[in-house]
């Protein structure tokens, strides 16, 4: 899977593992994000049984600029949900190759913050669908790339894919080019 945002082709550096430190915009906890990956200009939610991408456009609103004498700075975010249709809802989650890099998080009231938390360069999702495996790549120079691996006794036919959010698909020459308000997903 390669992001391309306008002509720029998006790297994943890793995938951090969510051990409490994601919230949402309310600032509640967000246990079905197992996984964030962050990009140039995105943001990939690994969940128990899909995908969801937020990318963000950066600019300068030029009104205000005229209005203030500033250079603000307006931002526009876009999200898509890729969910895996009729899965295995818990699937075994395998985080390989680690990296040395950690974090440590402070976030409001607790002193104690959140510590140790890893980041991983592929995450392995198990029996998605019955003797069907899913792996996703981070620190890759082509970007973000995933693999649905169907094992002896798999049934490809088992696979859905289902995207939310999306603006239009076409398809063509085994490339699945996805697209939403200002960037698109290319799948191949």
């Amino acid at each position: 899977c390669v992001f391309i945002l306008g002509e720029c082709s998006v790297k994943a550096q890793a995938f951090i593992e969510n051990k409490g430190q994601i919230r949402d915009i309310n600032n509640q906890m967000r246990p079905d994000i197992l996984f964030v990956g962050n990009f140039e200009n995105m943001k990939i939610y690994l969940r128990q049984t899909g995908i969801s991408y937020v990318i963000t456009k950066v600019g300068v609103s030029e009104k205000k600029i005229k209005a203030a004498n500033e250079k603000p700075i307006a931002a526009e975010f876009s999200r898509i949900d890729l969910n895996f249709e009729n899965c295995n809802q818990y699937p075994k989650i395998i985080a390989e190759n680690p990296q040395q890099t950690y974090f440590n998080y402070y976030l409001g009231n607790d002193a104690n913050g959140i510590t140790d938390v890893r980041c991983f360069n592929k995450i392995v999702y198990k029996n998605i669908y019955k003797n069907i495996d899913i792996e996703f790549y981070a620190g890759r120079e082509d970007g973000l790339k995933y693999n649905i691996i169907v094992q002896s006794g798999g049934n490809p036919d088992d696979i859905k894919l289902k995207y939310d959010g999306i603006k239009e698909a076409e398809s063509a020459k085994d490339i699945l080019k996805i697209t939403y308000s200002f960037a698109s997903i290319t799948e191949s």
